[in-house]
């Protein structure tokens, strides 16, 4: 133990912790930004398609979004790749408890069902890594509440006769 009562592994957990939100702090502000301005830009395109057009105005409306989503989940697997193999402060483990040396196809796959709280179980993380999943798992539950909330918004006002 050094001065402060603090011991050689916990200053390493305490690091671990640190960096993980780090990571998460970071991912939090991007996937905002990358929502925020898809609602702005759809926003703009909505308003130049003509009302008659509800099929394209759903369309584009519905892809926009995906791609929303799409962008957040790959920020999220690059996320876990960070704290993995950049960090080395968690990984992933099979269900039997085996360690999962675990790819970005590994990490995006896992990202996709925690963005959407599917939640198989065949991947648990470890350490740092399962603060990120916390954290994804509730942004993701709050960016679909957010895009179905401007869907119905978008379409109540451009659909009125």
């Amino acid at each position: 133990m050094d001065a402060s009562g603090i011991g050689f592994i916990d200053q390493l957990v305490l690091q671990g912790f640190f960096r993980g939100t780090i990571v998460a702090a970071t991912l939090i502000i991007l996937c905002t930004f990358v929502h925020f301005y898809t609602f702005a830009s759809l926003n703009k395109v909505l308003k130049k398609i003509e009302k008659k057009h509800h099929l394209k105005q759903t369309l584009v409306l519905l892809f926009a979004l995906f791609f929303a989503h799409s962008i957040q989940v790959w920020l999220f697997a690059g996320g876990y790749m960070i704290l993995i193999n950049g960090f080395e402060i968690g990984h992933f483990v099979t269900e039997s408890g085996d360690m999962y040396h675990a790819g970005f196809v590994d990490a995006l796959y896992y990202s996709i069902v925690t963005y959407t709280s599917l939640g198989f179980g065949d991947i648990i993380p470890t350490q740092a890594v399962r603060l990120l999943t916390g954290i994804e798992a509730l942004l993701g539950l709050l960016m679909i509440a957010w895009s179905a909330s401007f869907t119905y918004i978008s379409m109540e006002k451009r659909w009125r006769n």
